[in-house]
C-alpha cells in the first residue's frame, strides 16, 4: 500500500515517463526508472523492496 505522498510521487513519475512532455522535462535517470518500478509494483500489490535484505 502506498502513502499519499507516494501516490503523488508515482503520478509525477508516470507523467514524466509516459507523458507527452519534451526536452529537459523528459530527462529521466536510472534512479527515476527504479523508483517508478518500485512504486508501481507496490501500488499493484507486488512484493515490497526490502532495504535491509531478507
Amino acid at each position: 500500500m502506498l502513502t499519499a505522498a507516494e501516490h503523488e510521487e508515482l503520478t509525477l513519475l508516470r507523467a514524466r515517463a509516459y507523458g507527452r512532455s519534451s526536452g529537459a522535462q523528459r530527462s529521466f535517470t536510472d534512479e527515476h526508472v527504479e523508483r517508478l518500478h518500485e512504486l508501481e509494483s507496490r501500488a499493484d500489490g507486488g512484493p515490497r523492496a526490502c532495504a535491509g535484505g531478507t
